[in-house]
């Protein structure tokens, strides 16, 4: 039964999985700038009750962090090459 379920999930599996793993560096990389820009915006809002301003600098590296993060986890480009060719 187990077989006939894995065997059924399969090729779901393989088309949702297959960008993540032949661009695994873009992916971790996208993760890492997403924990980034929560860790900085959770460092930001805990400054409030010290009594800090909001900057608008720190806002805008959070929107960008979180923007590049969320562009390099949605990218569909593993099957190109550098020139657009499909490989």
């Amino acid at each position: 039964m187990k077989a006939l379920i894995l065997k059924a999930l399969a090729p779901l599996l393989n088309s949702r999985l297959r960008p993540f793993l032949l661009s695994w560096k873009t992916s971790l990389a996208g993760v890492g700038l997403l924990a980034a820009s929560l860790a900085e915006a959770t460092t930001a809002l805990l400054s409030l009750a010290d009594g800090a301003d909001l900057d608008t600098e720190t806002w805008a590296r959070i929107a960008a962090q979180t923007v590049a993060g969320w562009g390099f986890l949605v990218g569909k480009d593993a099957d190109r090459t550098a020139d657009g060719e499909k490989v």
